[in-house]
């Protein structure tokens, strides 16, 4: 009885999960969605000054709100050959 227990919660939970690359796709559309979105702000008539450089970001893929202040600058500074390669670290 137990393992027919455990045997249903796990083809539940494996069902629930969704792949990693369909994750991957609803994480850059959700990108998509808010390099529009802030656009919108950053290239209005009216200025958009912040208080501080979190409010230009958002995070789909980094710990903070990197993912959108790369957009802001990549949008904001005339960059010949837009190509972005980020480092980083885990604790």
């Amino acid at each position: 009885m137990v393992k027919g227990i455990l045997n249903r919660t796990v083809n539940v939970l494996s069902e629930s999960y969704k792949s990693i690359e369909e994750r991957d796709e609803e994480k850059l559309l959700s990108g998509s969605i808010m390099t529009e979105l802030k656009r919108s702000l950053w290239e209005s008539d009216k200025p958009f000054m912040p208080d501080t450089w979190d409010e230009f970001g958002f995070k789909i893929f980094s710990q903070s709100n990197e993912d959108g202040l790369i957009q802001y600058l990549i949008r904001k500074i005339d960059i010949p050959n837009k190509v972005f390669i980020e480092f980083g670290c885990s604790n």
